[in-house]
């Protein structure tokens, strides 16, 4: 377990504790709501990935999951005194299955997981059809809507839930999960305005209702472990924005992952009708974020330094070190002269389409060098963003926040993301954006603060 750089000073008045179950890694910071700053952070690898034949199938361990929470949430009750509330959030949209005491009885089936797209027809496609949703793959009710095809529900499974829900459930001993509407909207068949399940859709599909989690739109306490209050959990998309938007009527945010997004708060979205990529999302009071989601975010990156180092061991370098560095100079070598490549970063295909495949333009004699590849990668990346951004209602919006790794090691990227969205960008100051919401989100709901006392907390750089 790694503490981060940050100096715990005087024992914390107010702490309140967020958890961030990420797709890779496992982040908790501790807030301290009194003095509106961060005393501790830590991230742990998740390390719970299942081994598997087939490239569509990405699936994780459930109880591993829940032991490395654990292990963080013991060690920071014995250093942190005093804790008035634990938030949870993580991945969305994947599902598990559990029994009827509460115990998982399936893997994690991640937001990665392919099997709702696979065949001709897909169980996406049959699911479009019966009901009218269209639903990507690696939507927890098409994931279900799969296994129930295919005879892969577990017989003694009983209820399904998101990998966060189930771990509030372990951590406060509750059998049946309870989840909040910001999770529940991220399974499909979801009405966001009356924040319930579509039961028509649901019946129309053939998936029992009983299967559902609860589901609630209030912030409400789940239970408790060890006396402390467990908030519900809520989706990663909505805690990253509230632990790093100050102010929500007049930012939007741009996360960058693995995948990335960018979300838009409205209090009202009458008129607005998003596509496959692009859904609206409860949030909270009353709001919804309209959210676009790429599934090649920080990744497309990634795999662009894979190929770097994939030439160097060809040339006879045995396991040549991380290019991120060089890649970061020579996009801002891109960046500086002002003529780069278009590279349409969908290596991962979207959500619409998960067959798509990337694409170059522009290229020339004299644009066809690693600067001009790399700098074109990364326009690609906010680019679409910023194309999912102009679909949505934004006339409010006046500056960008964004997150994420993938920021906040490259001001190339940076640097970029200003040129293409046109208009002031800012960084939290703090990290584990997901983390801090959860925890900003805990204490709004035990009463140690209301949210705008909270928004004080975020801190900027102006870049």
């Amino acid at each position: 377990m790694e503490q981060l750089k940050y100096n715990v000073g005087d024992a914390p008045v107010l702490p309140c504790i967020g958890i961030d179950i990420g797709t890779t890694t496992i982040s908790a910071v501790v807030l301290d709501v009194a003095k509106g700053e961060t005393v501790g952070a830590y991230t742990v690898d998740n390390g719970s990935d299942i081994p598997s034949a087939f490239v569509w199938e990405k699936t994780q361990d459930p109880e591993r999951i829940f032991n490395r929470v654990q292990e963080l949430l013991e060690s920071m009750y014995d250093r942190y005194p005093g804790v008035k509330a634990i938030g949870i959030t993580g991945q969305m949209h994947g599902i598990l299955y559990m029994d009827a005491d509460g115990n998982a009885v399936s893997p994690l089936y991640t937001w990665q997981d392919g099997r709702a797209g696979i065949g001709s027809p897909s169980p996406c496609q049959i699911l479009e059809e019966r009901t009218g949703y269209r639903l990507a793959p690696g939507y927890g009710l098409a994931t279900h809507f799969a296994n129930l095809l295919n005879g892969n529900v577990p017989e003694n499974a009983v209820k399904l839930c998101t990998v966060m829900d189930y771990i509030v459930m372990k951590l406060t001993g509750r059998t049946c999960p309870l989840t909040h509407s910001s999770n529940a909207a991220s399974l499909g068949l979801y009405d966001t305005q009356a924040n319930a399940f579509v039961t028509e859709a649901v019946l129309g599909a053939g998936i029992d209702p009983a299967v559902l989690p609860e589901v609630t739109a209030e912030n409400v306490t789940a239970g408790t472990w060890n006396g402390i209050p467990v908030t519900a959990a809520i989706g990663d998309n909505q805690a990253s924005f509230l632990g790093s938007v100050q102010n929500p009527d007049r930012e939007a945010l741009a996360n960058y992952g693995t995948g990335s997004q960018i979300s838009v708060m409205n209090r009202d979205t009458t008129g607005f009708q998003p596509d496959g990529a692009m859904e609206i999302r409860p949030f909270l009071e009353n709001s919804w974020l309209t959210s676009g989601s790429a599934l090649c975010g920080g990744r497309a990156y990634a795999l662009v330094e894979r190929f770097f180092r994939q030439y160097i061991t060809a040339c006879g370098t045995e396991s040549p070190a991380e290019q991120y560095e060089v890649m970061n100079a020579l996009a801002m070598k891109g960046l500086e002269s002002g003529r780069y490549l278009h590279v349409h970063t969908t290596f991962c295909g979207t959500r619409n389409d998960p067959s798509l495949c990337g694409r170059v333009d522009g290229i020339s004699e004299d644009l066809l060098t690693p600067e001009a590849f790399i700098a074109g990668t990364l326009w690609g990346m906010a680019s679409e963003l910023y194309e999912m951004f102009l679909k949505m209602p934004h006339d409010h919006v006046e500056a960008l926040v964004i997150s994420g790794n993938a920021v906040r090691k490259n001001p190339a990227f940076r640097r970029m993301l200003k040129e293409v969205f046109r208009m002031n960008v800012r960084m939290p100051l703090h990290k584990e954006e997901a983390a801090f919401g959860a925890a900003m989100f805990s204490a709004m709901t035990v009463g140690c603060a209301d949210r705008d006392v909270l928004a004080a907390c975020i801190r900027y750089s102006e870049l």
